[in-house]
């Protein structure tokens, strides 16, 4: 009888041990997911907003600042949003983890986190949502300039877009829709 309880004993601990391990993982994962989405966002907006920007200055601009606003929306918000939310995961998940001493759900941390700022996420998000065709069609009509394609390519090119995967802008342009399927 006791050696069947110490068995059943060492087969729980082994099965929280397992457990615990898959939840840590889970979470490493989430974290690395959301530090890698603001380096893409990092990428779309500094990577090809910014030189955009830069070539409304030239006495013939290549684009127009109303089809970088269409094209880019509300981007640079949810890159800062994303740079903050991201970096409150990181420090939730660090604060939880030292004051349970490695026992616990990790992801309730995450998930506090997300909670405390569902509005913003909400807001943002659905704004984006709302004007993707208006942002489809504006990047459409800008491809129909040689300016445009050659500049964008060129930006494909700098290593903060390379070392991303060297995704196209329309790519770049679609992170935050996929952000929120996963």
């Amino acid at each position: 009888r006791q050696i069947q309880l110490l068995w059943r004993a060492r087969r729980l601990r082994t099965l929280l041990k397992t457990r615990a391990l898959k939840r840590d993982t889970v979470t490493s994962e989430f974290l690395k997911k959301a530090h890698d989405y603001v380096l893409h966002l990092n990428a779309l907006v500094q990577g090809f907003k910014k030189p955009l920007e830069f070539k409304l200055n030239e006495p013939r601009p290549i684009i127009t600042t109303d089809a970088i606003a269409d094209i880019f929306q509300n981007v640079e918000l949810i890159y800062m949003f994303s740079q903050e939310i991201s970096t409150r995961y990181t420090s939730s998940v660090s604060q939880y983890r030292a004051h349970n001493q490695g026992i616990g759900r990790p992801g309730n941390a995450i998930a506090s986190v997300f909670l405390e700022h569902r509005d913003e996420f909400k807001h943002l998000y659905c704004d984006f949502l709302k004007r993707r065709e208006c942002q489809t069609a504006a990047l459409r009509k800008a491809q129909g300039s040689q300016g445009f394609v050659k500049l964008i390519d060129n930006c494909r090119k700098s290593p903060l877009v390379h070392a991303c995967g060297n995704m196209d802008l329309a790519s770049f342009l679609r992170l935050p829709l996929e952000h929120l399927t996963e």
